[in-house]
């Protein structure tokens, strides 16, 4: 059976899709209420599911630092059930540590993250972490086979209600305008863009509720970005992204600007 996500995707890549959205761009420290979808009509009309009070991400009065020196302060926003949330900024103002942060491997120095009511904080970090799919800005594939890497993840534990679908991964390639004959090749061979291909079909078979990608597009070229737009826009969960790219900022619902404190930043 095909993946279900995977044909609401190649359905969109199949229509002429016009929705509306209304999207306010955030300063370091203001404090969003996501606004409601507005859908314009025409044939290509999207239900999006909305669950106001299911996997929330609350982000209160956080305050981080990296060695002695501070990254930002006071950040408040919140992101409800199927938000696409995008965080800009230079580099060096945090951003990456932000989602290190939310994933519980960086310490604030002030402020509270709760994720579906869960603090990565402290003795909930593993349950919060089961319920995010994160790819890094440049993901470390390993060494091994393309398809080894790709199964490797539903061997663990945490993935064990997953079903692997030999069938579902080939679609996703084909999406993603990938060769099957890519599987059988060395992680360490691939190209910086299929690298970072893999890494996302890597999360998207993973189907967890959030997911989070640190400057997805950056080793993407013009058509792979057009492609990431339109999966990441026809996903049905909730995505919070690190990107300056037009391409990813129009399907964002909300945009939060992080600046360096004082002009000075550490990632």
């Amino acid at each position: 059976m095909s993946n279900p996500i995977y044909l609401s995707i190649r359905s969109l890549l199949c229509k002429k899709v016009n929705v509306a959205f209304r999207r306010p761009r955030l300063k370091t420290g203001a404090f969003i209420r996501p606004r409601s979808i507005t859908h314009t009509g025409g044939s290509g009309y999207i239900a999006y599911p909305w669950f106001p009070k299911a996997m929330n991400i609350t982000v209160d009065n956080l305050s981080l630092a990296y060695d002695g020196h501070s990254l930002f302060e006071d950040v408040s926003f919140e992101v409800r059930s199927g938000m696409k949330y995008c965080i800009s900024g230079p580099s060096g103002c945090g951003k990456s540590s932000l989602f290190r942060a939310i994933l519980g491997f960086v310490q604030p120095r002030q402020g509270d993250i709760v994720i579906d009511g869960l603090s990565p904080q402290g003795k909930d970090v593993w349950q919060v972490r089961h319920k995010i799919a994160y790819v890094t800005q440049e993901p470390d594939l390993g060494q091994q086979s393309v398809l080894e890497r790709i199964r490797q993840p539903f061997g663990y534990k945490a993935n064990a209600h997953l079903q692997w679908q030999t069938e579902t991964v080939h679609e996703w390639f084909q999406c993603f305008k990938l060769p099957r004959k890519l599987l059988s090749k060395q992680t360490t061979d691939l190209s910086g863009g299929e690298k970072q291909r893999v890494a996302i079909i890597i999360a998207l078979l993973l189907d967890r509720p959030l997911l989070f990608l640190d400057e997805p597009t950056s080793a993407l070229d013009k058509e792979s970005k057009q492609i990431l737009k339109t999966v990441l826009d026809g996903l049905q969960k909730t995505v919070l992204f690190i990107s300056h790219e037009d391409v990813l900022l129009t399907i964002a619902d909300a945009v939060l600007e992080l600046a360096p404190i004082g002009g000075h930043g550490y990632e």
